[in-house]
């Protein structure tokens, strides 16, 4: 089977007769969406399949699929490209279902957001001529299933790509035309490299908006604490919205990852902790330091990424601001309008 003459990167005409989509929800539908929108796979059919046939009709309805197909035998018969967007733990199912009937040759993909373990059920279960090759799109919404879908999910968003070695050149070079055409960047890792890094910048954060909601909740005060809770508590527990049950196979599968940074973050709040009862220097250079880091991540300066932003955060975006209020917002308003090195140094006084 000839990838590159099915999925191309440089502009020339995509061919490919069929794509599988298996599980229909946010990240599913939006995908097929995404690829309706490209015109790049105008000849393709793309199929979907779901548990739900609530979410088949609706992904359907909203011309993300041609067809829905709730058996997993004739959704992959004859397939090129099998997505697997399912919630993590329902992976090592889909793969049990679909292996008898995928040809050779086929490649595999999921959007999972672990990698390690997905790898290690890919190894498991599907048959050795089969492509498998890992998929974690950087995006989200808070909103789960086919309604919250929409066509620009994926645009501009980091997708970790995590290759296998029985994946041959031409199958990547599909995984990348595909990212491609959906708007996203590709970015090679390693499975366990992958589950490291995002458990310290994706499930890391969810965790502690949950912990975040969950304490304040619980406390006999909660009615009269809330009627205080503002943009700033708002925003910090946004996550606490997600899919509960995305978030429990993510926390089920990278716990290794996971209790690393929940550890490392018990040491920063104990840091903080003694340095609160030190000098106002001290608070200030930790609060600074954070503004200067974060800064520079916005603007590409950390590894050569495009600038997220080109404009400072907004103070009520930050976790500083829940601390020192407005005049550390004033103070970053003083930096507007001044050159690009400054934007990434705050003014000390």
């Amino acid at each position: 089977m000839k990838y590159k003459k099915i999925i191309k990167l440089d502009g020339g005409i995509y061919i490919l007769e069929k794509i599988t989509i298996i599980g229909l929800g946010l990240i599913g539908t939006s995908l097929g969406l995404a690829i309706k929108k490209s015109n790049a796979l105008t000849s393709t059919q793309i199929v979907g399949h779901d548990l739900s046939k609530k979410h088949r009709s609706t992904a359907k309805k909203m011309g993300a699929i041609d067809k829905d197909e709730g058996d997993y035998k004739k959704a992959v018969q004859d397939s090129k490209l099998v997505i697997i967007c399912t919630p993590v733990l329902s992976i090592r199912e889909v793969f049990e279902n679909i292996a008898p009937h995928l040809n050779e040759g086929t490649v595999v993909t999921d959007t999972g957001s672990t990698k390690g373990q997905i790898h290690e059920w890919a190894k498991e279960l599907l048959p050795p001529n089969i492509n498998f090759i890992g998929g974690h799109p950087m995006a989200g919404r808070e909103q789960s299933g086919p309604e919250a879908a929409t066509a620009d999910l994926f645009q501009n968003c980091t997708y970790a790509i995590c290759t296998s070695v029985s994946a041959s050149p031409e199958a990547i070079d599909a995984i990348l035309g595909l990212v491609n055409i959906i708007g996203s960047n590709h970015y090679f890792v390693d499975p366990e490299e992958h589950d490291s890094y995002v458990a310290a910048i994706s499930h890391l954060p969810f965790l502690l908006a949950t912990t975040l909601m969950s304490m304040n909740s619980k406390s006999r005060g909660w009615r009269e604490i809330s009627k205080l809770a503002g943009s700033g508590f708002r925003d910090m527990s946004r996550l606490a919205s997600g899919d509960p049950l995305m978030h429990r196979d993510i926390c089920l599968t990278n716990v290794n990852g996971i209790s690393y940074w929940i550890d490392e973050f018990i040491t920063e709040l104990e840091e903080i902790k003694k340095i609160m009862s030190g000098t106002s220097k001290e608070i200030e250079d930790l609060f600074i330091d954070a503004w200067e880091s974060r800064a520079k991540w916005l603007k590409g300066e950390v590894g050569n990424e495009k600038s997220l932003t080109d404009d400072l955060p907004k103070t009520g975006e930050a976790m500083m601001s829940l601390l020192m209020g407005d005049s550390l917002a004033k103070r970053a308003g003083e930096k507007i309008g001044q050159s690009d090195d400054s934007q990434t140094k705050y003014p000390r006084r």
